[in-house]
């Protein structure tokens, strides 16, 4: 949470806490101590480059003028906007605009200071009219009371509330009884640092497991002694050597009159290309040597043909449903649109189960299709002889995403191509350990995820306490109907 949000709760909290002490007191109507005008109409054509400050509904803003229409210090009030009723200070010889009022007479029994902090407390924002564009009028702040008391008592509540502005926390005489308020907020602060702090361990945690997994470093002892009784146990070059066998058959298969298979340029791994060491009876080779990378057809997307899309039924998801599926079980379940009969002759289905690689926006996000659609080629999609080995290589990119996102040029549209994905080096243990490795790392990552549940549910329950105590701060007064001035409440604009 950021540190702005907790130091304005404090100073609401406070402010409602010191101000509330004085509802005992007498009263007079705020026009008996200011008198508000509204600025100037100064529009941006019309303004001139100078030294003089200008405020406007929101405040002090950016701007300078060459004029001044304010001589002397005082607070404004913002009139127009998202902001008005906002309380601000007015440095002497600036420019109010007519998107704000200002006090140009203060009886000089109050403190500007204590004026600010206090119409700030009474939450003026609740008195603009509900329209597209919320104004603050005259009539309706006019039964507003501001409390009576000697400007050694507005000093001394001033110079706390400004402390506490200014996060200096430093309390005396604590005869307003607010530190426990001060206390119950730090805590709340303090506990959603600590919760924030544990998500990144989790996090952290996740990232550890999958490096050990990759490293060979997760499996004890006894489970890999227990991998090799297996019948048919195979090193990962011979793995290796057996999918290379599996996609010429594969290949044959799917085109009997031509059964050469398609060559796809993939080097040798060098030995400066292994970033670490893996046991002996695992092998280096490339993301392409493993399984078949297959780039989506489709370079349309809905904006741009509504023709492929119109009265769809055949789903199409895009990069941000893949995305999706790290909240969803690893599952893309979203549907971005759906592809009409036109539009599925530009494309192919996926089926269900399919391995999906983003190349483009986020890179390597993945997910598994959670039903069979269509897919753009800014998303790849991975298969292999065996559900492990797409589900080990899916494991594994999740560890090397930001090394893949570094090959994507500095664009505004980043993207990596199909080459770097089949000529990434990936890891191959014998399909055993796969499998179990597999397994761990399943039970794993529902443990992480249930370490990121439970302290997410306890981060909102934390965050709706300090909410809570913010409410309180917050809390809008009844409305005074007390005819004053000349005003009429009863028929508020």
């Amino acid at each position: 949470m950021a540190k702005i949000y907790i130091e304005d709760i404090k100073l609401s909290a406070i402010r409602n806490k010191l101000f509330g002490s004085l509802s005992d007191k007498k009263q007079v109507n705020i026009f008996d101590a200011i008198v508000l005008s509204s600025g100037d109409y100064l529009p941006i054509q019309k303004m001139i480059d100078g030294k003089f400050d200008v405020y406007g509904g929101g405040g002090t803003t950016a701007k300078k003028h060459n004029e001044f229409n304010v001589a002397v210090e005082t607070f404004g009030i913002g009139r127009v906007g998202a902001r008005c009723g906002c309380v601000f200070k007015i440095k002497p010889k600036s420019w109010v605009t007519d998107n704000a009022l200002y006090a140009n007479k203060i009886d000089e029994s109050f403190d500007i200071e204590f004026l600010i902090h206090f119409l700030n407390f009474k939450n003026l924002n609740q008195y603009a009219n509900t329209a597209a564009q919320p104004v603050i009028s005259l009539k309706r702040i006019s039964g507003i009371t501001i409390p009576k008391i000697d400007l050694k008592l507005q000093n001394e509540i001033v110079a706390i509330l400004n402390n506490i502005e200014n996060g200096i926390i430093q309390i005396d005489n604590d005869k307003y009884g607010i530190s426990q308020t001060l206390n119950f907020i730090s805590s709340k602060e303090e506990l959603t640092t600590e919760l924030t702090r544990q998500q990144d361990l989790v996090k952290q945690l996740r990232q550890s497991f999958l490096r050990e997994a990759m490293q060979g470093k997760i499996l004890s002892e006894s489970e890999l002694a227990g991998l090799k009784d297996e019948q048919d146990y195979e090193t990962g070059e011979q793995l290796l050597e057996r999918i290379k066998t599996e996609k010429e058959k594969i290949a044959k298969a799917k085109n009997p009159a031509n059964p050469k298979i398609k060559k796809i340029l993939i080097p040798t791994i060098k030995e400066e290309e292994i970033p670490f060491d893996i046991p002996e009876n695992w092998v280096w080779c490339r993301l392409g040597e493993i399984g078949e990378l297959k780039r989506g057809k489709s370079k349309h997307r809905p904006r741009d043909d509504k023709q492929l899309f119109e009265n769809g039924t055949y789903p199409f998801i895009q990069t941000g449903d893949v995305s999706k599926a790290k909240n969803n079980n690893d599952l893309i379940t979203t549907v971005n649109n759906y592809y009409s009969e036109f539009g599925l002759k530009q494309s192919e289905i996926q089926k269900k189960g399919t391995l999906c690689i983003t190349i483009a926006a986020n890179i390597a996000e993945c997910g598994f299709l959670n039903f069979d659609a269509c897919v753009p080629d800014s998303i790849v999609c991975f298969s292999s002889i065996h559900k492990a080995i797409e589900k080990y290589t899916y494991y594994y990119l999740k560890i090397v995403k930001e090394e893949l996102e570094r090959f994507a040029p500095a664009t505004a549209q980043k993207n990596i191509n199909l080459g770097i994905l089949n000529s990434f080096p990936i890891p191959l243990p014998p399909l055993p350990e796969q499998n179990r490795i597999v397994k761990k790392l399943e039970e794993l990552m529902k443990l992480c995820d249930d370490l990121q549940a439970s302290i997410q549910a306890s981060k909102e329950q934390n965050e709706m306490l300090l909410q809570g105590a913010l409410r309180d701060a917050l809390r809008a007064k009844p409305k005074e109907y007390k005819v004053n001035k000349g005003f009429s409440i009863a028929a508020e604009e």
